[in-house]
C-alpha cells in the first residue's frame, strides 16, 4: 500500500469507530433508561403496587433484556472495530520505521465480519509449534471431538477446546479421517493470533527495555 493509500484506510477506520461508538453509547444510554423504569417497577410490585402479570410491566422487562441485548452487541461491534483500526495503525507504524512495505491483504487481518481470501491469509502470524503439538497430543488423546466449543470445565477436552480457540486455531477431520489441528481463519481466530504475535514481541522486546532503563536509570528515584 502507498502512503495516501494507507493515510485514507486509517481516515476511514477513524469515522466508521466514531459511528459505531456513538451508536454504541446511545444503545447504552437507552438501556440505562429502561432499566431505571424497570426498577421503578419494580419497587412499586415491592410496595403492593399492581399486578404481578401486568402487561406493561412485563413488556418494560422484555425491552430492558433486548436493550442489554442490543447494547452489548453494539459495544463488542465497536470494540472490534476499534481493534482493527489500532492494528492497521500499528501495522503501518512498523512499515514506515522498518521501511518495508504494508500488503494491502494486511489490511484485513483484523476487520470484524469479514472472511480473508486464502491466498490474503499468508500475511497473519503463525502459531507456535508447540502450542500446535500440544494440541495434537491433547486430540491424540481423545479430547477433544472436531467442532467442540470452549466451555468452563477443568477436563483435558475443555482445556485443549480452549487452548485451541486463543490461539487461533481449530481441530477437525481430515480426509483421511483423522485428527488435524489447522489454523482457523475466522475473525475472532485471526484476532487473537495477531494479539499472541503482539505479546510475544513486547516480551522479546523487554531486555532491550530493561537494558535502556539501567542504562538510564530511574527517572523517579533521582530525587
Amino acid at each position: 500500500m502507498t502512503t495516501p493509500e494507507i493515510d485514507e484506510a486509517l481516515s476511514a477506520l477513524a469515522r466508521c469507530s466514531a459511528v459505531l461508538l456513538k451508536e454504541s453509547q446511545a444503545e447504552q444510554q437507552r438501556m440505562e433508561g429502561l432499566n431505571e423504569l424497570n426498577e421503578s417497577g419494580m419497587q412499586q410490585h415491592a410496595n403492593g403496587q399492581g399486578s404481578q402479570y401486568d402487561a406493561e410491566y412485563t413488556l418494560l422487562s422484555v425491552r430492558l433484556g433486548l436493550a442489554i441485548r442490543c447494547a452489548k452487541a453494539h459495544r463488542d461491534a465497536a470494540h472490534e472495530f476499534v481493534c482493527w483500526w489500532v492494528d492497521t495503525a500499528v501495522t503501518a507504524w512498523k512499515s514506515a520505521v522498518h521501511g518495508t512495505p504494508m500488503p494491502y491483504a494486511r489490511l484485513g487481518a483484523a476487520a470484524p465480519d469479514t472472511l480473508m481470501l486464502e491466498d490474503d491469509l499468508a500475511v497473519l502470524p503463525g502459531v507456535d509449534e508447540q502450542t500446535r503439538k500440544l494440541l495434537e497430543l491433547g486430540s491424540f488423546l481423545g479430547a477433544p471431538q472436531p467442532g467442540a466449543v470452549p466451555g468452563n470445565g477443568d477436563d483435558l477436552a475443555t482445556m485443549i477446546t480452549d487452548l485451541a480457540a486463543r490461539s487461533g486455531l481449530s481441530i477437525r477431520w481430515n480426509d483421511t479421517g483423522a485428527i488435524e489441528v489447522v489454523d482457523n481463519d475466522d475473525p475472532e481466530a485471526r484476532r487473537r493470533r495477531l494479539c499472541a504475535d503482539y505479546a510475544q514481541a513486547v516480551t522479546e522486546s523487554l531486555p532491550d527495555m530493561r537494558a535502556q532503563w539501567n542504562d538510564h536509570g530511574d527517572p523517579g528515584g533521582a530525587h
